[in-house]
């Protein structure tokens, strides 16, 4: 701060901050402030002298006041009182279009009084705009136009800003046969195809890439009818099969973004057709190889089907090979089902069922036998084999072996037929004799491919020796469920 003095007659200070613009104050101070009236007049003259010495001064604010001595020194015989006088310090408020344009003036906001951000929004082709964040980088706003700002900092506001633009749309598209001058027809080598479409921004490209499998046979460039938008019809390809199955992909494109559709072209649906030169025929579908009937229908027969010796049917691998796969009767008279016995041996032969049994043909009646276990089994044994007591001689632990595969994993559980007939160091044991069976109170049973760990448990210990050997003769059945 400057302190000025310019007086020649002392006076407590009157309005002490000054600015250029209200120096005209002091010409209308009221008389009764001072002593007298000859005080005022002097007073205009030296603000008039004053204002000429310190224009640029002034412009600043300044104290000021009259004690009628120069050089900053103070030499009257009187108390005086200086104040104060204060300005507030200011912050600019900055505000960044961040990739727009219209963005507000900047604005200054007064230490500890709420700033009001402008409503004024700026502009952007293309987006939306959200708000201001002090991160230009930010994806969401922390100001809104019209919000307050109350911190006692400057800042630069960035506008944040939503992108409007979607992929182009196709919101038609269909294709089918045609001539090649676009006149539609089932069996035509050309493609009619037919597209409505539109774009947020000026379209690129439209094309259209017509494929077999994977192979891509032709590709094919549609001029747009305008700028974004278009309801159009082309005329694509030639010397297409008509006994072949298309797509045709549609691709969209402009400066943001590519959306394409893939539609199919089918092949000609034949009743019925015969090969040219008479060697072939085909059913559904068109004929294409000699010497063959051609089923491009599903096969319904209500008669039975009598096959020639050496006649069988194939199919076809993974790779294409083809191999007999079914052969009613071959060289040596036999009926073979699967390939393992060809040069194509790669897969497995499966059979499925509920149930699948094996009949042998026997004089006088016909055997079946089913090569495996499964759920829903009740098997019948009677065995004798090795066992082991143990448990204080109340368990009796042996194994009853099976030849048959067991499916799944069934709950296995074992019931007595007659029950058990134990012997150990050549004695009965649990109350059997060689004419007595004994009936346990529980079985625990475990299966295995192989066969089935039993564990019966008896409470009469008679004769037995813990943790030994025994013989055992076991009837009962074991149950899969």
């Amino acid at each position: 701060m400057k302190i000025i003095r310019y007086s020649s007659q002392a006076f407590t200070p009157q309005k002490q901050t000054y600015h250029l613009k209200k120096f005209s104050f002091w010409f209308t101070l009221n008389p009764k402030d001072y002593f007298e009236a000859d005080t005022i007049r002097q007073l205009k003259q030296q603000h008039t002298n004053f204002y000429n010495q310190h224009k640029k001064d002034l412009q600043e604010g300044l104290w000021v006041f009259i004690d009628g001595h120069k050089n900053n020194q103070y030499s009257k015989n009187s108390n005086l009182a200086l104040y104060a006088v204060w300005k507030a310090n200011t912050y600019t408020i900055t505000y960044n279009a961040n990739g727009g344009s219209g963005a507000p003036p900047s604005g200054t906001k007064t230490y500890n009084v709420t700033y009001t951000l402008s409503t004024t929004k700026p502009t952007r082709a293309g987006y939306t705009f959200q708000g201001w964040n002090t991160n230009k980088n930010a994806t969401t706003a922390n100001y809104a136009p019209g919000g307050k700002y109350t911190s006692n900092a400057s800042v630069t506001l960035y506008a944040i800003w939503k992108n409007n633009y979607t992929k182009p749309q196709i919101t038609s598209y269909s294709v089918c046969r045609c001539d090649a001058d676009g006149k539609v027809n089932e069996i035509g080598a050309c493609i009619l195809a037919h597209i409505r479409w539109s774009t947020f921004n000026k379209v690129t490209s439209i094309k259209f890439t017509i494929l077999y499998g994977t192979t891509t046979v032709s590709t094919h460039s549609l001029t747009p009818a305008s700028d974004k938008s278009g309801d159009q019809t082309i005329t694509i390809g030639s010397d297409l099969d008509s006994n072949k199955t298309y797509k045709v992909m549609a691709t969209v494109t402009d400066s943001g973004g590519t959306t394409s559709i893939t539609r199919p072209v089918s092949a000609y649906q034949f009743t019925l057709d015969l090969l040219s030169g008479g060697k072939g025929i085909a059913f559904g579908k068109a004929a294409e190889t000699e010497g063959y009937a051609d089923f491009g229908f599903k096969s319904k027969f209500r008669k039975d089907l009598e096959f020639e010796q050496y006649t069988a049917i194939y199919g076809t691998d993974a790779n294409g090979r083809i191999y007999e796969a079914f052969y009613p009767r071959n060289s040596n008279g036999n009926l073979v089902i699967g390939y393992g016995n060809y040069d194509a041996k790669s897969g497995d032969t499966n059979i499925y069922g509920t149930s699948v049994n094996i009949a042998v043909s026997e004089t006088p009646n016909p055997t079946s036998f089913k090569p495996y276990v499964c759920k829903g089994d009740t098997l019948d044994f009677e065995i004798a084999t090795a066992g082991y007591i143990t448990n204080n001689s109340t368990n009796i632990c042996f194994f009853v072996p099976c030849s048959r595969y067991i499916l799944g994993s069934p709950t296995v559980s074992a019931i007595s037929v007659d029950g058990l007939m134990i012997r150990q160091a050549g004695k009965y044991t649990h109350g059997s004799s060689a004419t007595k069976y004994v009936k346990p109170s529980s079985y625990s049973v475990s299966a295995t491919q192989g066969g089935f760990n039993i564990v019966a448990t008896i409470s009469t210990t008679i004769n037995a020796v813990n943790n030994d050997a025994c013989g055992v003769r076991w009837s009962g059945k074991i149950v899969l469920s």
